[in-house]
Formats: C-alpha cells, sequence, structure tokens
C-alpha cells in the first residue's frame, strides 16, 4: 500500500505544460457556439468523417483486433491514389484548379439547436468575457495534470493586458504537440481549427469555436482492425509534432516516434506521402513560410534534414542533411532570411544554418540542458528567444556571424517546454513550464532594461507581465 500510495502522490504532483500556441488577433468568432453541439441530421455523414460509429465500443474493438497489425510495414497503410505528375507529389501546382469532394467540413459535422444557442438574456459580465474582440489573441496551452490532459483557450488582450481561460476540453490521451490552421475544406470561409498530437498515433482536430467540445470534428489516422478487415492509416507512435504548410493549405505534417514523417491531404483526411528516412524518432518539423515546398525536420539520430516536396514520394526522398552534436530537439526558419534556420540539442547547443552550405554559420552553448524552443520576432531581424529545461528563457543578440546573449531569466514556470510569440508582437511571449503552481505565463520582454536597450528602434510597449524569477512554492 505504501508504494501504491507513493506512486499516486507523484502522479498528484504532476502539472505541465508541454506546448503553447498563440493565434493571431481577428480569426475567432466572436461568440462561440454553444455548449450541447450535436451531430447533423444526417448521422452517416458525422460517422464517416468520425472514421466509423463514435463510441467507446468501437475504439475497445480496434485496440483488441488490430494489435497485431502495428508492427506492419507503412507500406500496408492506406493512401490516396498517386497524383498525375511524378515531380509534384503534393500536388502543389494544381491544387487550386482541383473540385474534389471535401472531407474536411465543420458545417457538415455540427449544428446548433435554438435551445443550444447563448440566451440574450444571459449575465451581462459572462457574456462580455465570452464575446471575443478582434484585438483579442488566443493562447492555446495543452496541459498535463496527473493522468488528465486536456486544451485550455485563453483570451489575451495586449492593449488590456488581460489574460483568461475562455474554455477548456478534456482529451483522451496526453498532449504533446498542437498547431493552429485555418484551412476547412468545402467553406467558403476560414477556420478556426487546432490538430493536436500525443501519446497516441492518432491527431485530433478541433474547432475553437465551438465551446467545450465533446469529440473531435475530424481524427488523421486510424487503428487497424483484423476483425473488420481494415488497415491502419497514418502513425503507429506517438506524434511529437506538427507543422501546417500555410501556403498549401491543405497539407499538414507530423512527426513520430515510428520514425516517419507524414505529409496528410486535409481535403481527404488522408496520408499523402510518408517519409522514412529516419534512423530514429522524429522529434521537430517546420515548413519554410517562403519557400513552401522545403520541410524541416530534426531527428533523435542527431540529424537535422530538408525535404524537398516536390522531388519526394514514399520510395524516394531527396533531401539535404546536416549532422550535430546531440539530438535534435527544436528547429525553426528565420521569418526573416528565408535561407537560415536554428537547431537546437539536448545537450544545450544551438546551431545557425544557411541551408545553402554545409556548415554552420554559428554555434554557441546556449543553455545547460537540452534546448526546448525557439522565438523570432519578425519586425526585429537580430532578435532570438530560447527557452530550456533548466529553467532559463533567454534573449539573443544575433546576426549571420555571432550570437550575443541580452538577457537571462530564471523563469518562475520551472523547466520551460514551450513557447511562442505574438504574431503581431514578438516581445510577447506564451511561456509553458513544469511548475505545478503557476507553469503558464505571457511575458512582455519590453518591460526589462536590457532588453529596450538591445533593440532600441523597436517601440516600448508600455503593458505587460514580467517573467518573474523563479521561488519555492
Amino acid at each position: 500500500m505504501e508504494v501504491a500510495d507513493e506512486l499516486e502522490d507523484q502522479l498528484s504532483e504532476i502539472n505541465f505544460v508541454p506546448c503553447v500556441k498563440f493565434v493571431k488577433r481577428g480569426v475567432a468568432s466572436a461568440r462561440n457556439i454553444a455548449d450541447g453541439v450535436k451531430p447533423n441530421v444526417n448521422p452517416q455523414v458525422f460517422q464517416e468523417l468520425m472514421g466509423g460509429p463514435s463510441g467507446t465500443q468501437q475504439e475497445i474493438d480496434d485496440d483488441e483486433s488490430g494489435s497485431d497489425l502495428e508492427n506492419q510495414d507503412n507500406s500496408d497503410i492506406e493512401q490516396l491514389p498517386a497524383v498525375k505528375d511524378q515531380n509534384d507529389e503534393y500536388n502543389f501546382d494544381d491544387y487550386d484548379n482541383e473540385k474534389a469532394e471535401p472531407a474536411l467540413k465543420m458545417s457538415d459535422i455540427v449544428e446548433v439547436t435554438e435551445n443550444d444557442e447563448i440566451a440574450d438574456d444571459e449575465n451581462d459580465s459572462e457574456a462580455e468575457d465570452d464575446t471575443i474582440k478582434p484585438t483579442d489573441n488566443l493562447v492555446l496551452v495543452g496541459r498535463v495534470e496527473a493522468d488528465c490532459s486536456s486544451m485550455e483557450v485563453y483570451v489575451f488582450n495586449e492593449e488590456e493586458n488581460s489574460l483568461y481561460v475562455h474554455h477548456d476540453f478534456l482529451l483522451p490521451f496526453h498532449i504533446l504537440c498542437v498547431e493552429w490552421f485555418s484551412y476547412d475544406a468545402g467553406s467558403e470561409t476560414a477556420g478556426n481549427l487546432c490538430a493536436i498530437g500525443g501519446m497516441e498515433p492518432i491527431i485530433h482536430v478541433y474547432d475553437l469555436d465551438i465551446h467545450h467540445p465533446l469529440e473531435p470534428v475530424v481524427t488523421l489516422g486510424k487503428k487497424g482492425s483484423k476483425k473488420k478487415g481494415t488497415k491502419r492509416v497514418g502513425h503507429k507512435d506517438a506524434v511529437l509534432d506538427l507543422a501546417w504548410n500555410s501556403n498549401y493549405q491543405h497539407i499538414m505534417a507530423s512527426a513520430s516516434v515510428d520514425q516517419t514523417v507524414i505529409l496528410w491531404d486535409l481535403e481527404h483526411t488522408s496520408p499523402s506521402t510518408i517519409l522514412k528516412d529516419f534512423a530514429e524518432k522524429v522529434q521537430t518539423i517546420e515548413f519554410n513560410a517562403s519557400e513552401a515546398e522545403y520541410l524541416l525536420t530534426g531527428c533523435s539520430d542527431n540529424t537535422v534534414k530538408l525535404f524537398d516536396c516536390r522531388q519526394s514520394n514514399d520510395e524516394n526522398a531527396q533531401y539535404k542533411k546536416w549532422i550535430i552534436e546531440g539530438e535534435v530537439e527544436k528547429v525553426k526558419w528565420n521569418p526573416s532570411q528565408k535561407y537560415h534556420f536554428v537547431a537546437g540539442t539536448n545537450a544545450g547547443k544551438i546551431y545557425y544554418f544557411d541551408s545553402r552550405a554545409t556548415e554552420p554559420l554559428w554555434v554557441i552553448e546556449a543553455h545547460e540542458k537540452e534546448v526546448t524552443d525557439f522565438g523570432f520576432n519578425p519586425k526585429v531581424p537580430n532578435f532570438l528567444a530560447t527557452s530550456s529545461t533548466d529553467n532559463h528563457l533567454k534573449v539573443w543578440n544575433f546576426n549571420e556571424t555571432s550570437c550575443d546573449v541580452v538577457h537571462s531569466q530564471h523563469c518562475k514556470v520551472g523547466k520551460v517546454h514551450s513557447l511562442d510569440p505574438c504574431p503581431e508582437n514578438g516581445f510577447l511571449l506564451a511561456v509553458g513550464g513544469d511548475k505545478r503552481k503557476k507553469n503558464f505565463n505571457v511575458a512582455n520582454l519590453l518591460d526589462y532594461d536590457d532588453i529596450k536597450q538591445a533593440f532600441t528602434n523597436e517601440p516600448v510597449i508600455s503593458q505587460g507581465s514580467k517573467m518573474e524569477d523563479d521561488d519555492d512554492d
């Protein structure tokens, strides 16, 4: 009993934020769809989009009957028919001309009855909190607490210096990564969606304009079932990172412990191509915002690879490779220099590369432990923020030949697992850590004099929230 009690106590101590994501202003609906959403009157459409009849029993059946399919080769995974142009595997060139029937359409999935709509006579203060203004950002905060996992949707307003939880929802697995995207196939308007990856192979997609969703609107991947004669679709192990292609908006990439990267076609919610050129788990991925055909990957086998999606397919991938010292924990493109990127390792080193060259432009020992995330400021090309499990957040002034620390902060959020800059103001950072009583914050870096002095050409923001020094609970 003592061992069981000790394990229970240890579990109760777990409370950390593995991922955060700032969402740009103006994309969220002013008022969320109320609680109590239900399937559209056509239940067959809903079940098909959800990958079959909804319910716990099917998940149990698939788990029991499909376990012997988990080790099958990736060649057995259901995929889309090959596109006509063999040099354009992702159909980038002709995508805008396609008229395929969409699979991911929010209007086909939910409707709200009159009783579900938000009543006009609600409490005024609650109604005001529920209203999302054009000047508000959403901040997506993935949380793991004890044996539960959830997504918290915060509203942040820079002008008012306000931050509060707008709504949240439970997840059926421990979350590891989140990616926001706006692609809603078949809809005439942009969506407000997020894809969530975690400790299971299936990626769940949620509509952020639905208050407290009970189910994902769609899933990417499904388990195989020997009993039903169905093949596994997608990954066969945990999903570690997600990357949406904001230029070719029908493409979402996912990285997994199963040593693959999958490019998903969101039009059909099916894999388009599976990249298998990895010797270890793939921990981090990102598309180039300027050269959208290029996908950057970081792997635990100490390699960074840059894939040309136009020239890659399941059997023959075209990529450039760099070998660095340590497992690659994070890669990120520099938005101000389209050929440049950074890579952070589990040993605390940061490498800065020009993708056209074979050697790094510079290498620094930035942290004592693993580098977990990066934050660039598109309006300040020489600004770089880094986070680490050594409890530090650092700000650097860098160029092509050097990188100098400007500010080092011992964070109150504990070991820093994630950070993300505000799209409209790169000096505002959402930060997630593992401090049980305080593990999420939005910090205004211009509250620090050393950062102001280093970046004097930028306007000083009058209000913000400092990232306080660490202290005991």
